[in-house]
């Protein structure tokens, strides 16, 4: 984060929710970093977000989190 890198951004999420703060790891899902992220990045948070959603006993939740073209595509991508 020091570095103004947001590549790293979801690993940083995930961390917090290693931590037992899955609302923080959210609350960064929604930040303004997320959208300077390339594709497999976005995606990457998204899958944070919903373990976060999980995490939080908000499983419906997790699974909107999830439905993306990105995460429907039957083509092999970088994330897939």
């Amino acid at each position: 984060r020091m570095t103004g890198l947001q590549h790293r951004w979801p690993v940083m999420a995930d961390c917090e929710r290693g931590m037992g703060r899955p609302e923080k790891a959210l609350a960064m899902a929604g930040e303004p970093e997320v959208q300077r992220l390339d594709k497999a990045g976005q995606v990457e948070m998204r899958l944070v977000a919903a373990g976060a959603r999980r995490d939080m006993g908000q499983a419906d939740a997790a699974v909107v989190t999830l439905q993306s073209p990105e995460l429907a595509s039957h083509s092999v991508q970088p994330w897939t």
